[in-house]
């Protein structure tokens, strides 16, 4: 198993370019797993290039939320990589205008093994302590047009089986922290 970030916000390697983002590649013996995509869409090909990783390789896309620096990204992945599923919570994909509106995703709720030792799921909100959950300066509009605190209903973690035991992968975290590591206690 291999585990390599792509997109960050800051690097110390002269070959990569560093932006307000994130994706990260995980690598299985039976997957190639891209979690997110980057803010500025060809920032994410620049780095894939520069570490030697073949975007055509991907075999599954999960957005770990819809917000634009995760997901800028989409169109270079799915450009490179056509074959490759695309994974998000079913019930919202937020942030992403436009560029998500219509795409095929494999849903998420609240949990789908996406390939054997990688679990994705969201924390639902019965589970979540508000107390970790940030929605400051955050909004989203509901189907009615009003804008509330955004409630990041569509927040994705990874839960990666190894040989020393279970690790979680995040994005943003936006369910909180302790509420998606005890969720993933009490689940798996």
């Amino acid at each position: 198993m291999q585990l390599t970030v792509v997109v960050e916000n800051q690097t110390s390697s002269q070959n990569l370019l560093a932006e307000w983002g994130y994706s990260a590649w995980l690598q299985t013996d039976d997957a190639v797993i891209l979690l997110d995509t980057g803010g500025i869409q060809h920032t994410l090909q620049h780095n894939l290039t520069a570490l030697g990783l073949n975007a055509r390789r991907i075999t599954d896309l999960v957005l770990s939320h819809g917000h634009f620096d995760h997901t800028s990204g989409v169109m270079d992945v799915l450009r490179l990589a056509p074959h490759a599923r695309v994974w998000a919570d079913a019930k919202r994909a937020s942030g992403g205008g436009s560029m998500l509106a219509g795409l095929a995703f494999s849903p998420i709720d609240p949990f789908v093994e996406i390939a054997p030792g990688v679990t994705a799921f969201t924390v639902p909100a019965t589970e979540r302590d508000p107390r970790w959950v940030c929605t400051r300066h955050m909004f989203e509009r509901t189907d009615s047009g009003e804008i509330v605190p955004d409630t990041f209903a569509d927040d994705v973690s990874l839960l990666v089986q190894t040989e020393k035991g279970a690790s979680v992968l995040l994005g943003c975290a936006h369910a909180g922290l302790p509420n998606i590591l005890r969720y993933a206690s009490r689940t798996f």
